[in-house]
C-alpha cells in the first residue's frame, strides 16, 4: 500500500475511539507439500484415490490440489484429531469440477464426523448442526452445498460445514470425499482446506446486518455514509440482507469494540463480494483487528495465526485474502484473521474496510462477520497482587494502580479501559461482597 494510503487509512482508523474462530488443526490444508503423508485414507477408497496437482483453472491458492478420483466407490482422505463433547468444529474448502458430475449418487463433500471410545459414529442431531446437515444413515456434520450435476464445472465452490460435538466423543475425524456411483470414474479437485475449533462465542452485536447498522460504529452517525442495506444481484450469504459500502477516494469502515488485555488471542472473519470485479492497485476490502492502550495508540499485535501484519503507519492484524481484482466477481469471499494482543491493551476494535483509491468507485458488500475470543490470560479482575484471592491483600497494590498510573486488567474493577477513581467503588464492593 502507498504511503498516502496508509496515512488515509490511519485517519480513518483514528476517527473510530472507543469509550470502553478458532485454531486451525489440519496439517498441510493447502495440499502444497507434494504428497499425502498428512492425509490419510479410510473407507473403501482410501488415500490411493488421491493425487497432488492441479486443474487447467489452476488452484484455488497457492500451487497444488487434490484430485480424488475412484469410479463406483468413495474416494477420500482424511484426517483425526483429539475432540470433546460441547466443541463447536467448523470444515471448510473448495471443490471444482473439471467435467460436470453426472446426474444421480456422484457428488464431493466435506464431512465432520464424530467418535466415541469405542470408535462409533456419533449422530449429531440438527439442532446441534449450524451450518451443513446430516445424513441419519451415515452419521456427521455434512458440508453445504454438495458438488453436484447442478454445480457449474471449471469453478471453485466454497463448501462449509459447523456442529457441536454430542456426549461421548473422543476425537473427530476430517473428510474430504468423492461418492462416486453414478456410473465411469468422475474426478473431483479440493483445496484450500480448513479446520477449526471456535474459541468462543461471537462478541459482535449484530453479526449479519439483519438489524441495519445496529450495534455498528461508523463516522457517518447522521445517516449520510456510503452503507447500503439490501442483496447483491447473487444473493446475500446468509439470512435477508447484507451491506454495501461504496465510496471512491476513501476508506469506507464500520466497527465494533471490547475491551481487551494482553495475551488475549481473537479471531475475525467476514463475507466479501463485488458484483463487478475490483480494478488492480489500491481497491480492496477486508477484516482488522486493531489493539489499543489506555490512551487511544493503536499497537502492533504481539502474534498472528492467520492473515498479515498491517502495515507500519496502521497496526494490526489484516485479514486473507483481501478482496481485490484477483477475485471473482459474484463469490462471496472468505477472509479472516487471528492475532495476540500486545503489552499495553486495553481494548480491541474489528474494524470492516472498503480501502478505495484505485479510480471510480468500487462497491464491497459485507457479510455473516465474526469475531471471537479464541483463548485469555484468565485475568480476575480485583486480584490485583495476582495471588489467586480477592481480599485486603490487593488493596495496596489496588491503590498503587491507581496513583502509578499503570494500567493492570485486574485493577480495571469497572472494566472500562482505564485505572482511575471511578474503579474504587467496585472495587470496595468487590472486597466486601466477598
Amino acid at each position: 500500500m502507498h504511503k498516502f494510503k496508509c496515512l488515509v487509512l490511519v485517519a480513518a482508523l483514528a476517527v473510530f475511539s472507543c469509550q470502553a474462530n478458532g485454531q486451525e488443526l489440519l496439517v498441510n490444508p493447502g495440499f502444497e507439500a507434494v504428497d499425502l503423508t498428512d492425509w490419510g485414507g479410510g473407507g473403501s477408497g482410501g488415500s490411493g484415490s488421491a493425487f497432488i496437482g492441479a486443474p487447467a483453472a489452476g488452484p484455488q491458492s497457492g500451487s497444488n490440489s487434490v484430485m480424488l478420483a475412484l469410479g463406483g466407490d468413495v474416494g477420500q482422505v482424511l484426517q483425526i484429531h483429539p475432540a470433546a463433547p460441547g466443541e463447536v468444529h467448523r470444515m471448510e474448502g473448495y471443490m471444482l469440477t473439471e467435467a460436470g458430475l453426472p446426474s444421480g449418487p456422484s457428488f464431493g463433500l466435506l464431512k465432520i464426523v464424530f467418535r466415541d471410545a469405542s470408535g462409533t459414529d456419533l449422530t449429531v442431531g440438527v439442532d446441534n448442526i449450524s451450518v451443513g446437515g446430516e445424513n441419519p444413515d451415515f452419521p456427521g456434520v455434512e458440508a453445504a452445498p454438495f458438488l453436484n450435476d447442478s454445480s457449474p464445472t471449471g469453478t471453485w465452490v466454497n463448501t462449509i460445514g459447523e456442529g457441536v460435538a454430542p456426549a461421548g466423543t473422543v476425537e473427530v475425524l476430517y473428510l474430504l470425499l468423492n461418492v462416486d456411483f453414478a456410473g465411469g470414474t468422475n474426478p473431483i479437485w479440493m483445496d484450500n482446506i480448513s479446520a477449526t475449533v471456535d474459541g468462543g462465542a461471537n462478541v459482535l452485536a449484530n453479526p449479519d446486518f439483519e438489524m441495519g447498522l445496529d450495534g455498528w460504529d461508523d463516522p457517518f452517525s447522521d445517516g449520510t455514509g456510503p452503507f447500503t442495506l439490501g442483496s447483491p444481484p447473487f444473493g446475500v450469504f446468509e439470512g435477508l440482507q447484507a451491506v454495501e459500502f461504496a465510496s471512491g477516494n476513501a476508506t469506507t469502515f464500520l466497527a465494533q469494540s471490547m475491551p481487551a488485555s494482553p495475551g488475549d488471542e481473537f479471531n475475525m472473519s467476514v463475507r466479501m463480494l463485488t458484483v463487478f470485479g475490483l480494478p488492480a492497485g489500491d481497491s480492496f476490502g477486508l477484516a482488522k483487528i486493531v489493539f489499543r492502550d489506555a490512551e487511544g495508540t493503536d499497537l502492533e499485535p504481539d502474534s498472528l495465526s492467520i492473515g498479515e501484519f498491517g502495515p507500519e503507519a496502521a497496526p494490526g492484524v489484516d485479514s486473507r485474502p483481501l478482496l481485490n481484482n484477483d477475485i471473482l466477481a459474484g463469490v462471496w469471499e472468505f477472509s479472516e484473521a487471528q492475532g495476540v494482543a500486545p503489552a499495553g491493551t486495553v481494548e480491541v476494535l474489528f474494524f470492516l474496510l472498503n480501502v478505495d483509491f484505485a479510480g471510480g468507485t468500487n462497491p464491497i458488500w459485507f457479510d455473516d462477520s465474526t469475531a471471537a475470543l479464541v483463548s485469555s490470560t484468565g485475568c480476575e479482575v480485583g486480584d490485583v497482587n495476582g495471588d489467586g484471592n480477592v481480599d485486603l491483600l490487593d488493596v495496596g497494590p489496588f491503590v498503587d494502580a491507581i496513583t502509578g498510573g499503570t494500567f493492570s486488567c485486574e485493577a480495571d474493577i469497572n472494566e472500562d479501559g482505564n485505572v482511575d477513581l471511578l474503579d474504587v467503588g467496585p472495587f470496595v464492593t468487590l472486597l466486601t461482597d466477598g
